[in-house]
């Protein structure tokens, strides 16, 4: 298979299946991509994450 087949399949995917291609391809392109990161990519792609908002940052004032 030549890279312009290759491509034409990955461009004929579904967006998921794009996303797991595009993740592989970053593992094997950079070495330097902490795990925590890849870790975080997949609990979003399973749905496990959840919304931040403005007030999980507010500095609440000493009393």
């Amino acid at each position: 298979m030549t890279a312009v087949e290759i491509i034409s399949e990955i461009q004929a995917m579904p967006s998921d299946e794009k996303a797991r291609v595009v993740e592989f391809v970053h593992r094997i392109e950079d070495g330097e991509i902490p795990e925590s990161f890849l870790t975080a990519l997949a609990e979003l792609e399973s749905g496990k994450m959840s919304d931040l908002t403005d007030e999980q940052f507010e500095i609440r004032q000493a009393q």
